[in-house]
């Protein structure tokens, strides 16, 4: 396990990682540098020429500026953006967004006979499709037009 600041970790990072799963606090006080422009092209940096970043985008109606800003940022670096959503219903409103990012993987074109899903309470092959259905005013948000 590693404790720094994240911002100083990611930073050494370069091209050696084929996934990172990005769930942030919200952006006040430290974890506001999580949300700048810099942050994301140390992301893009750290990640393989294949690989893959999820960023928890937060709650489509709640978090708006969260949700348009990820996807803003992450469009700017990676050919590759798309958001999904999923249903939590502790969290605020009961849907979440997350925002993933790849410089060649499409998750729409992902085989999904290879999701193993037989022994799962949520996910399966449609579920995964369905998730990246976004509802009008979700599209807008990532379109930019709701600011």
């Amino acid at each position: 396990m590693i404790h720094r600041d994240g911002i100083d970790w990611i930073q050494e990072q370069k091209g050696v990682y084929d996934v990172l799963i990005i769930d942030r606090p919200d952006p006040v006080g430290p974890g506001k540098k999580l949300f700048q422009p810099d942050f994301y092209q140390y992301v893009y940096n750290s990640l393989k020429d294949d690989g893959v970043v999820v960023f928890q985008s937060g709650s489509p109606y709640y978090n708006t500026s969260t949700l348009q800003g990820t996807f803003k940022n992450l469009k700017e670096l990676f050919p590759i953006v798309r958001t999904y959503l999923v249903t939590i219903p502790l969290f605020p409103c009961g849907i979440w967004s997350f925002t993933i990012a790849s410089k060649k993987m499409d998750p729409l074109q992902a085989d999904l006979t290879k999701l193993q899903h037989t022994d799962t309470q949520y996910i399966d092959p449609e579920i995964f499709r369905a998730s990246f259905v976004l509802p009008k005013y979700i599209k807008e948000i990532v379109d930019g037009k709701d600011s």
